[in-house]
């Protein structure tokens, strides 16, 4: 979510998404006779491709589309947020969403397309420059795998975000931590064509 939120693109989240929502979304429907009986066996003959699913048997215990049953498990819980690991989870995207309205909303006005360059950086490195409204460059580095990369990006100076300061200090010397997301915003003087931060390492 450290890349999601934060990309120029407005966030799309499914319900529940933003404390982690352990309810399940089952497909529901309020159809009745002969509609309802076809929605049940259609939904059913859908999973006969997945092998846990090819036995009848098996099929049967697929919820039921029309059972109320199935409607209400679908909804939200929404005392959950208040546990632990949902309240941490919730903290985390409303200080994201937070970033996001202070550093990334404001430059986004008046752009019609976003110019982009990305690239990758070894394994499961990443690396994505946008050209913002205000002539300001959004500046991505992430690793998504769980060894380390060597790149050559210490010249991007403070970051407005890292998913760690362990993550921050090390882009310093030119490497990315595992796991790891980190943002920049750089200016970019007038006539000045997208640059690249795709420079990684050997």
């Amino acid at each position: 979510m450290e890349i999601l939120l934060l990309a120029p693109a407005p966030p799309l989240l499914f319900m529940g998404e933003e404390f982690g929502a352990t309810s399940p979304f089952l497909f529901f429907c309020d159809f009745q006779g002969d509609l309802a009986s076809s929605v049940t066996i259609g939904r059913r003959n859908e999973f006969a491709r997945f092998s846990q699913f090819r036995s009848i048997e098996t099929r049967h215990h697929i919820p039921d589309p029309n059972a109320e049953e199935s409607f209400h498990r679908s909804k939200l819980n929404w005392d959950s947020w208040t546990d632990a690991s949902h309240a941490s989870w919730l903290q985390l995207y409303r200080k994201l969403l937070s970033i996001r309205r202070r550093v990334v909303a404001p430059r986004l006005a008046g752009v019609a397309s976003v110019s982009t360059r990305y690239c990758k950086l070894q394994n499961l490195g990443l690396a994505v420059d946008w050209k913002l409204g205000d002539s300001s460059v959004l500046k991505l580095c992430a690793n998504l795998g769980r060894d380390w990369l060597t790149t050559r990006m210490s010249q991007l100076g403070g970051p407005f975000y890292s998913s760690s300061q362990e993550a921050a200090n090390a882009l310093l010397h030119n490497r990315l931590a595992p796991c790891s997301v980190i943002w920049f915003v750089q200016p970019l003087n007038h006539g000045e064509s997208l640059p690249s931060s795709c420079a990684d390492g050997p």
